[in-house]
């Protein structure tokens, strides 16, 4: 009688172990079901907030063009109603008012070997295109960690750009924001990505530059890469601060 009691009680147990079993199974593919979605909303979140930063961007380019179209109208009709004139007669000695072109003073031209500044923060570069790059390295003393507001440090930097801008007034002036490829924590609430940081902190410098140092805001244009743009591969701390910077660059 003993013996039939335990065999009942031990089937008892061992069915019981096979519904737990069974539900075990059940909550871990509903784990990896959840795993999977998890990283699919994540994927699409990012290509979103990709898009995102390309409409910015686009945005306000497409504003900073019209506003250099705008400015360049309106120079043309003030030149157009302010050439000095001369008279000169005609074969019935009537006075004939014709406009006088005079020539433009000579420009001074940018480039690598041209611009000496005096500070090791400040790299001066030249592409391949002709486009003079002023490369303010070392963001981390231009911004704190995830931040947009120009440090003492990074004033002082931007100051030095905005005297070497205003030396060159016939070029255009693009401020171009860049990050490393660490992911944004604690201010990942307000700028989304690295892309909108670079942006916002290009910004700043455009605008430390009108406001400081009297530099023509319809001059520049901003955009910001990210980490898109990288000077240096790798992911060790001397690369990574290397791909952090500033570039102001000239470009006719």
């Amino acid at each position: 009688m003993n013996v039939r009691i335990w065999c009942l009680g031990m089937s008892a147990v061992l069915a019981c172990l096979g519904a737990c079993s069974n539900n075990d199974e059940v909550v871990m593919a509903k784990d990896e079901a959840l795993r999977e979605q998890e990283s699919r909303n994540s994927q699409l979140q990012a290509r979103l907030s990709d898009q995102e930063s390309l409409r910015l961007v686009e945005e306000r380019q497409r504003g900073e063009l019209q506003s250099e179209i705008d400015r360049l109208r309106r120079e043309r009709e003030a030149g157009n109603s302010t050439a000095p004139l001369v008279q000169t007669p005609n074969n019935n000695q009537t006075p004939v008012e014709r406009p006088v072109s005079t020539p433009a003073p000579s420009a001074p031209v940018a480039s690598a070997s041209t611009i000496k500044i005096d500070d090791p923060d400040i790299e001066v570069d030249e592409r391949a295109n002709g486009e003079v790059v002023l490369r303010m390295k070392g963001a981390k003393s231009l911004f704190n960690s995830g931040e947009a507001d120009l440090s003492a440090q990074g004033k002082k930097l931007a100051g030095k750009v905005g005297d070497i801008l205003k030396k060159y007034p016939d070029y255009k002036v693009s401020v171009e924001g860049h990050t490393d490829d660490t992911p944004l924590k604690r201010t990942a609430d307000r700028w989304k990505d690295n892309t909108n940081l670079s942006i916002a902190r290009a910004l700043a410098v455009k605008n430390f530059l009108t406001e400081t140092k009297g530099v023509a805001a319809d001059r520049m244009h901003v955009v910001g890469y990210g980490e898109k743009r990288p000077l240096a591969s790798g992911k060790t701390d001397a690369a990574r601060a290397k791909n952090r910077r500033v570039e102001v660059v000239l470009h006719r």
